[in-house]
């Protein structure tokens, strides 16, 4: 009926619609693939006619032919719903006429939609026509799908789409496109990366709708850089401000890409107009940068923001201390040269020792090789062959009108540390001295420049000593009076002389003679000299105690400086230039003019004297109660021996006799020069002479393998030595020999076989035995081992030590003496939890030292509770035995063996505490030290040397023990 022309297309669709509940399945699938739906033509042009145009190619068409007019059929899928919004977009709509009037709610629309008329185009035909040539249609096509977006295009997937360049775009020139979907983004500042960027108007849909990215990915905006780095600096600061936004999505590949590659446009020292640059070799400029480092390194500023990025990729604020160390090797002349001047290098040189444990230990080793340290020497301009033979310098100063200062760059070990101005004064034309100052000096020393001090070899030589000089006395007496107070605000870790000791007329005197001539030699760089000069004051320590001697001259005025500079030599370690100037104004000044300085004159000698009668109070205290110990000690001994009757083979001396004591006088004891390894102490105050030094071997330096075939044949070679008793009998007597050296400096001691003249009535003194028969070894090891015994536990807060022993001549070598042992006090402080505290900090070391003590135990056969560690803050004692209970101090063993330990080197500290027990233990048998004492701790030594070797090897080669 169509095709005749009997009904329109609404007239047939109204029919349809109205039978539609009486159509079958088969019938409705006829009217869709029936070609019987007319789109709407637009009009004709140019003479051609609708019915006229081919037809051919489409499918689903069909051609209608009237006598008067050709229609084009279509299936109704294939037309679009007959809408303004259709019509505009070109697609092609159904033919439905004017009348009636297309209703999209009526019962005919609705029933057109069930049979297929499409009331949207399909999304790719839509984006197809979004990327068209027809610049109107693309832009309605991009609208509708932008409109429709929430209602009929949510499903939108870029990725399906991503070959149809639809999108509106901005390239880097300005210049307008059509991007795909991967080539564009909504964020403007990417186009410094040549990146497309959105239409501005269609900005704020970009997101939401076409789903853009904002940035591009921080791989792609890593490979741009790297083909396209900024030539300018304005340049580079848009494209690292920017990049700056992608910080977060850079991956560490990506920051080291960038850290290796030369991206960055900057000016160098050595090179005109920009370059580009590794973000590695430039460091931000800061304030003071420019005047010197920005000569020696390179140094930007692209802003706060853009800085942030370059900080990412490896730029730092300021050159490491290695980099400038580095750069001074590399050139010391060019480095100097570019400080302009010695002071600016100065400056440069404290950067570097204050930061001087951050260089590597390869650089420290080039920089001790290298001449990159300042030297200076003070020479006599107006010398002519002075002048002529000296080096080019590289900088000199005019001091005055007659000498001139000038300054070198020497390796460290031809520059010297000046620790004594006097004596670089006599020297100061042939040696170059390092500046002075403390952190300088540091840093020198550590390269290994020597001190003057180390290198001078000084001989004061008194002639004609002038005694009972009233002068020297009062020198004495200004020395001790003025001392307390210089030694008041002194740390007591340097002071190696006590006040107290110094008090003693035998320990310190002061001798003035008629001329003293100070002869200082020189030997340095291959060169040695001799100056000779008077001196108004020397001191140095003399005779087999010690003794503190200050020399003072007759023919030249007293200068107080040298009289301070001489005793700071002796007082402190390392004596500084400030500690004798310091001393030589308190010993120049009178008290009311200390006091006015600030000096609190009588607060510190009164606290000073109260010390003293404190120390001299417990003193006698401690002794009155030894006395009391001691007698009830001997008085139960006597009663021992009463009910066991006299013994056979000795004969005890008389009671109310002579000792030896009073024939013998003790000497005046020593100063605390090194710490004691017992913390005994004598009635007056000071420590008894330090033992010697254990001995240690040194331990081989050659490869691991070696060592310990060394150490084998040597413990294998020591043990079979220590197996027969001749060659123990041997170590013993090398032992004792020490202690026969010693006898003829003692008083009252003759000859080296130390026999002792007669006592005043021509006989010996009582206590001695006149019977020459050597005693049984057997009493001797009985001795010995009455000393391992007499090791228990202690655990009192107030430890005392007392014991009595056996009689054995060979330990006089003068005659019996019955010895009783010192005392010494240690008290517990009240510190609350002070064991905890102490086992926090200070656990690995006590760990460390058990290690070491533990094996000793066993040699020993110490019983397990006989052996304390215990820890001071300050003090001279390094181990003391209380009444049989061995006390060890972990501040000695952290000061020196700790170390060794952490090395894995056990040997050295075993052997030096093995000795320092054997002290203590000793102790068990003989109170003082004295020969006696010497004599059992070399027996208990030499009775023990093959169980140490044992344990030696097995603590080397990790042999269990058990």
């Amino acid at each position: 009926m169509i095709k005749t022309g009997d009904w329109t297309i609404p007239q047939l669709v109204k029919y349809l619609a109205g039978v539609k509940d009486t159509l079958t399945k088969e019938e409705i699938e006829r009217l869709r693939q029936t070609t019987a739906f007319a789109k709407e033509e637009p009009p004709a042009t140019d003479g051609e006619t609708n019915d006229t145009k081919s037809v051919a190619s489409v499918p689903g068409t069909v051609a209608s032919t009237t006598p008067t007019q050709r229609r084009v059929r279509y299936k109704i899928g294939l037309l679009y719903e007959p809408t303004d919004a259709m019509r505009q977009l070109g697609l092609p709509v159904l033919d439905w006429g004017h009348n009636p009037k297309w209703r999209s709610n009526s019962d005919e629309a609705k029933f057109l939609f069930f049979l297929g008329l499409q009331r949207y185009p399909p999304l790719q035909d839509l984006l197809k026509l979004a990327a068209g040539s027809d610049p109107k249609l693309r832009e309605l096509a991009l609208r509708y799908f932008l409109d429709k977006f929430s209602t009929q295009y949510q499903d939108y997937q870029p990725g399906k789409f991503g070959d149809i360049a639809f999108i509106p775009a901005i390239d880097a020139n300005g210049k307008e496109f059509l991007a795909k979907h991967s080539q564009v983004f909504s964020e403007p500042g990417c186009t410094v990366l040549g990146f497309a960027v959105i239409r501005g108007d269609l900005r704020d849909e970009a997101q939401l709708k076409l789903k853009i990215f904002r940035h591009p990915a921080a791989g792609a905006a890593t490979n741009t850089l790297l083909q396209n780095p900024p030539k300018t600096e304005e340049q580079a600061k848009k494209v690292f401000e920017y990049l700056t936004n992608l910080l977060g999505d850079f991956t560490a590949n990506n920051l080291q890409q960038l850290k290796a590659a030369k991206i960055i446009p900057a000016e160098t020292p050595r090179s005109t107009g920009l370059t580009l640059v590794k973000p590695g070799e430039c460091y931000f400029k800061g304030d003071g940068q420019a005047t010197f480092h920005s000569k020696l390194f390179i140094f930007i500023d692209f802003g706060s923001r853009a800085n942030t990025f370059l900080a990412a990729c490896g730029v730092r604020n300021a050159p490491t201390t290695e980099e400038v160390a580095l750069m001074l090797i590399a050139d010391p002349a060019g480095f100097y040269s570019l400080a302009g001047g010695a002071e600016r290098f100065k400056a440069e040189l404290r950067q570097i020792s204050a930061s001087f444990n951050d260089i590597s230990a390869s650089t420290k080793q080039k920089m001790k090789s290298s001449p990159i340290l300042l030297g200076s020497r003070v020479t006599d301009e107006r010398n002519p062959q002075e002048k002529g033979g000296r080096r080019d310098s590289v900088g000199a100063e005019d001091e005055d009108d007659t000498i001139i200062v000038s300054y070198e760059l020497l390796r460290p070990d031809q520059i010297v540390i000046i620790d004594d101005v006097n004596t670089y004064a006599q020297f100061r034309e042939i040696l170059y001295g390092a500046p002075q100052e403390d952190i300088l000096e540091s840093l020198y020393s550590s390269l290994g420049s020597p001190r003057l001090g180390q290198l001078i070899k000084e001989e004061y030589k008194p002639v004609g000593e002038l005694r009972d000089a009233p002068d020297a006395a009062k020198l004495r007496k200004l020395v001790l009076e003025r001392l307390p107070l210089f030694l008041h605000e002194r740390h007591q870790s340097r002071v190696l002389i006590r006040l107290e000791w110094m008090q003693d007329p035998a320990n310190f005197v002061v001798k003035k003679v008629a001329r003293l001539i100070l002869q200082k030699t020189l030997v340095f760089g291959g060169k040695r000299a001799v100056k000779d000069s008077e001196a108004s004051a020397a001191a140095k320590r003399e005779t087999f105690h010690r003794t503190l001697t200050l020399y003072i001259a007759h023919n030249i005025p007293l200068d107080l400086y040298e009289v301070a500079n001489a005793l700071c030599k002796q007082l402190f370690d390392t004596p500084k230039v400030n500690d004798s100037l310091l001393f030589s104004t308190i010993l120049s000044t009178d008290l009311p003019s200390l006091r006015r300085r600030g000096y609190n004159v009588d607060r510190i000698l009164n606290q000073q004297k109260a010390e003293r009668e404190a120390r001299e109070s417990a003193r006698r205290a401690a002794e009155r109660e030894a006395q009391e110990a001691a007698r009830r000690e001997a008085q139960k001994e006597a009663d021992l021996r009463a009910a066991a009757g006299p013994p056979t083979d000795v004969k005890l001396p008389l009671e109310g006799s002579s000792t030896r004591s009073a024939t013998l006088p003790p000497p005046p004891p020593l100063p605390p020069n090194k710490p004691s390894s017992s913390g005994q102490v004598d009635k007056g105050g000071s420590n008894l002479p330090p033992q010697p030094p254990p001995y240690t071997p040194e331990a081989p330096t050659d490869a691991r393998g070696e060592k310990d075939r060394s150490s084998k044949n040597f413990f294998n070679s020591m043990k079979n030595k220590l197996s027969s008793r001749n060659a123990a009998d041997e170590i013993g007597q090398s032992l004792r020999s020490g202690v026969d050296r010693l006898l003829p400096n003692l008083p009252g001691a003759s000859g080296s076989g130390g026999s002792v003249s007669p006592g005043p009535q021509g006989r010996p003194p009582a206590g001695r035995v006149t019977n020459h028969q050597p005693t049984p070894e057997s009493e001797i090891n009985k001795n010995v081992q009455q000393a391992i015994n007499a090791c228990r536990p202690e655990a009192r807060s107030l430890l005392q030590n007392r014991q009595h022993m056996e009689i054995i001549k060979e330990a006089l070598n003068e005659g019996y003496c019955d010895v009783s042992g010192m005392e010494g006090d240690l008290v517990l402080v009240d510190i609350p939890n002070a064991r905890e505290l102490l086992l926090q900090t200070k656990l690995d070391s006590i760990l460390r030292f058990l290690s070491i003590v533990r094996p000793l135990k066993r040699v020993y056969k110490l019983p397990d509770s006989s052996l304390h560690i215990f820890y001071d803050l300050s003090g001279p004692v390094i181990a003391f035995n209380a009444n049989g209970a061995l006390f060890l101090n972990l501040r000695y063993y952290e000061g020196w063996h700790d170390a060794q330990m952490k090395q894995k080197e056990p040997m050295k500290p075993m052997i030096s505490w093995f000795f320092t027990l054997a002290h203590e233990i000793a102790h068990n048998l003989i109170g003082p030290h004295n020969a006696e004492h010497s004599y059992y701790m070399n027996q208990i030594s030499q009775t023990h040397l093959l169980a140490l070797v044992d344990e030696l090897q097995a603590v080397q080669f990790g042999v269990s023990q058990a």
